[in-house]
């Protein structure tokens, strides 16, 4: 069984102390929620039931809640290897959406992404710099990207 340490989201923000400490903490497979995580020139997107954390977190330099995410510590070594596996999946899955040559199309990717999990009006609350840092690109281009889906008046998951 997990034991919640904390719950996250646009109001209350995870310390990174808590990252850096080498604990291995899990987003609950229960919360809907997730989390960006920032490094010095790139960005990872964590999910419900990834690890977080322990040795691979220890650069982090800023926590982006989107939505309400609980942080729980994972108990059984079952668990912990479940965890291990889902961010790895999350991972993969990040590399397979900005494998593309076109950093519009990169940008596409993961705003859409996002879009199917989250909807439209919470990933429009992401900060471009984050979505850029995501995606492989420049800032720039994921404004470009909004712009092109206001003169269409479109969505990013039904373009």
């Amino acid at each position: 069984m997990n034991t919640a340490l904390i719950t996250v989201d646009s109001r209350r923000q995870l310390p990174l102390q808590t990252l850096q400490s080498g604990q291995l903490l899990q987003v609950s497979p229960q919360c809907r929620g997730g989390l960006i995580l920032r490094n010095a020139h790139y960005a990872e997107f964590v999910g419900p039931g990834a690890a977080i954390g322990c040795s691979f977190d220890v650069r982090v330099n800023h926590v982006f809640p989107i939505g309400e995410v609980q942080l729980v510590y994972p108990e059984l070594m079952t668990t912990k290897q479940q965890a291990y596996q889902r961010r790895r999946d999350y991972i993969r899955k990040q590399q397979t959406l900005i494998a593309e040559p076109s950093a519009l199309k990169r940008a596409h990717n993961i705003y859409g992404f996002l879009c199917k999990l989250y909807g439209a009006q919470i990933v429009a609350s992401i900060p471009a710099e984050l979505l850029a840092n995501l995606a492989a690109v420049l800032p720039g281009t994921v404004q470009s990207l909004w712009n092109l889906y206001a003169e269409r008046s479109q969505s990013p998951i039904t373009s």
